[in-house]
């Protein structure tokens, strides 16, 4: 039995019409002729990056790295983020060379695990940084 696509979409018609239906009351929403949507809230795609890692002593608040940018680096995200690959790369030195880290300001003593924990968390502050970056950049 040969069934024609016509036939078929007509047979579906009255499914697909109770599947699309409106919800009760969305009538009132609808969009008059001439009318436009207008977004009122801007939503960054910074927010759909990963978190910064937990550090303490990091601002870990997207709004306040991308506040940071601006005013101190006058939005030159490539500087900011080069900062933090030349801090990621000594750091990876001295645990390569078996060295120990302080964090001065924290009283933090780093060495072996601790410090490839370190590491690890600057190369996902770096990730977290650059997929902001980009989506400012898209903004």
């Amino acid at each position: 039995m040969k069934t024609s696509l016509s036939s078929v979409a007509r047979a579906l018609a009255p499914v697909l019409a109770i599947l699309f239906a409106v919800a009760p009351g969305a009538q009132a929403a609808a969009i008059k002729p001439g009318e436009e949507i207008i977004a009122t809230e801007k939503v960054s795609r910074a927010y759909n990056c990963t978190a910064f890692p937990d550090v303490a002593w990091w601002i870990n608040d997207p709004a306040k790295v991308v506040n940071l940018v601006n005013k101190r680096y006058k939005g030159d995200w490539d500087t900011y983020i080069f900062k933090w690959l030349r801090y990621e790369a000594s750091m990876q030195r001295s645990l390569e060379n078996g060295e120990v880290r302080v964090i001065e300001s924290q009283n933090k003593t780093l060495s072996g695990p601790t410090l490839s924990t370190f590491v690890a968390l600057i190369r996902k502050r770096i990730a977290a940084l650059q997929c902001i970056r980009d989506s400012e950049d898209s903004n």
